[in-house]
């Protein structure tokens, strides 16, 4: 089950190339879509995986789920004359590829706002953290008992109707020999049904891209910013220290919380055009506030601004260029 999570977005981006790279592949399967509902045109074809954007995945899947049947039947029929599509064909005809077709489209589609607003250029950590917290519980709340037998039952009923091999057990694997009197050597975990397998196998990777050490360190320079503009300067002593400590030698600790508790009398609005307006001899005052502003200038929130700038010159100097 792991490998065919792996493997469905994979697949998936190959089914979709598989079908638009060959115009009689794309007849074959816009004939089969037109038996199946005339009303379909080529605007529902397959559409691949773009690997500089990760804000389509959703339709890309959703697509691929809709037109499942249709795929399998275009599959069949070219597997015999074809190793890819013989490969995709093994691939798609188990439900349990299915079942993590329809997990991966529950889990972009929701994912898919998180990932669009965090490549904005003016998201800060701290609304990055809370966007990831809320889209989290809604994840954490997918998992109950009750909703995850619902989407077992409705998979399982689709991979009958569709005549898809059911969901197996792995097979038990015996430990090393060299491990068979070892009592401190783990045993292996024993599943008692298909479903219990596929549900402990499933893992939504989101937080832990969160849980770097210098992400609580941007986080901290945000907050004694804007808390010291909310005059709650006695709460970020802790982060004040945080920040001198990773930046040793930067940061004057005494000097810096001063600073910071003055800083309310001298901005009206923006706090960084606030500065700049002053004259050079009265930034001096403010200076390792400054340097703090200056830490954030440097070191976005996100790096989606500098992919984006390399994924665009990638338009204009190709492999051929």
């Amino acid at each position: 089950m792991k490998g065919t999570q792996v493997n469905v977005l994979e697949n998936v981006n190959t089914l979709a190339k598989l079908f638009n790279e060959s115009a009689k592949r794309t007849a074959i399967f816009l004939n089969y879509k037109a038996a199946d509902d005339p009303a379909l045109t080529k605007n529902t074809i397959l559409k691949p995986l773009c690997p500089k954007r990760w804000t389509v995945r959703s339709k890309s899947l959703n697509i691929v789920l809709f037109h499942i049947e249709n795929s399998l039947s275009v599959l069949d029929s070219l597997k015999s004359k074809e190793s890819v599509a013989n490969g995709l064909s093994a691939f798609f005809e188990k439900t349990s590829s299915l079942f993590c077709l329809e997990v991966s489209v529950i889990v972009f589609d929701i994912t898919e706002e998180l990932a669009r607003n965090l490549q904005t250029s003016d998201i800060s950590i701290t609304s990055a953290l809370r966007q990831t917290e809320i889209v989290m519980g809604r994840l954490t709340d997918l998992r109950t008992e009750e909703n995850f037998t619902e989407l077992w039952e409705k998979v399982k009923k689709h991979g009958e109707d569709l005549d898809l091999q059911p969901v197996s057990l792995p097979r038990d694997r015996k430990p090393p020999k060299r491990l068979e009197h070892n009592i401190n050597a783990l045993s292996p975990v024993q599943y008692s049904s298909p479903e219990q397998f596929s549900r402990q196998n499933i893992k939504v990777e989101i937080e832990s891209h969160f849980k770097h050490p210098g992400v609580a360190t941007y986080k901290a320079i945000e907050n004694v910013i804007v808390k010291s503009l909310n005059g709650e300067v006695e709460n970020i002593r802790y982060q004040v220290l945080q920040i001198c400590e990773h930046f040793m030698g930067v940061f004057n600790v005494e000097s810096f919380t001063r600073q910071l508790a003055i800083l309310t009398a001298l901005t009206a609005g923006d706090v960084l055009d606030s500065i700049k307006r002053e004259q050079p001899q009265t930034r001096r005052l403010f200076s390792e506030v400054c340097t703090c502003l200056k830490l954030l200038l440097v070191l976005p929130a996100t790096l989606a601004m500098a992919e984006r700038t390399f994924s665009a010159l990638r338009h204009l100097k190709t492999w051929l260029r």
